[in-house]
């Protein structure tokens, strides 16, 4: 790299109540998505119990439903979390 194109990758030093306020909001966040996978789960089983009563647990229709959403939930933006 020549003279001029020579970019510094120092980081400005955060005051230690900044750095505390971001590890909290880390924190929350890491809280909210566990949250969320696990809304995810309960929402999955409550599927699966639903298909189960109205198609009954030896269903062919069942299974292809339960990959169709399976593929459905690998698609979603909240699966790749």
């Amino acid at each position: 790299m020549g003279p001029g194109r020579w970019h510094s990758t120092a980081v400005a030093p955060i005051s230690v109540e900044d750095y505390e306020a971001l590890k909290d909001r880390l924190a929350q966040r890491e809280c909210e998505l566990l949250l969320e996978r696990l809304l995810v789960e309960k929402l999955k089983l409550e599927i699966a119990r639903l298909k189960r009563n109205k198609f009954g647990v030896s269903s062919e229709r069942l299974e292809h439903i339960e990959q169709l959403v399976s593929r459905a939930f690998q698609l979603s933006p909240a699966a790749a979390t």
